[in-house]
């Protein structure tokens, strides 16, 4: 449901050419980044049937709170996302995300 949900996001801010639509949509799409790594931990460790996973549930899912809460507020504390811009590229108009301090990554191995 994260990845769908994430996808969705995405394909509703790449079809705006307005950059506050896009952030909008940049904001609503960390909803699913934020939670596929720990919801494909959980699906990984529902295999395993030794292991108990309402312990791990409450611990596992403060890092993706946090990331959301910080994506959400970060007009006022620009530690995602510093400055935000439209620029034209041969696929459309497309928004350039300059990271702040807190570096979020969606694609591994992307620099």
């Amino acid at each position: 449901m994260a990845c769908l949900f994430w996808n969705f996001a995405c394909v509703f801010g790449f079809s705006s050419t307005i950059l506050n639509t896009k952030i909008f949509f940049a904001k609503i799409s960390y909803f699913g980044i934020a939670f596929v790594a720990a919801c494909w931990f959980f699906f990984a460790l529902s295999s395993f049937q030794k292991y108990s996973i309402n312990y791990a549930f409450t611990f596992l899912w403060i890092i993706p709170i946090i990331t959301l809460v910080l994506v959400l507020t970060n007009d006022f504390h620009k530690l995602i996302w510093t400055n935000i811009y439209l620029s034209e590229n041969p696929y459309g108009i497309i928004a350039n995300f300059n990271h702040g301090k807190i570096k979020v990554e969606s694609k591994p191995g992307e620099r």
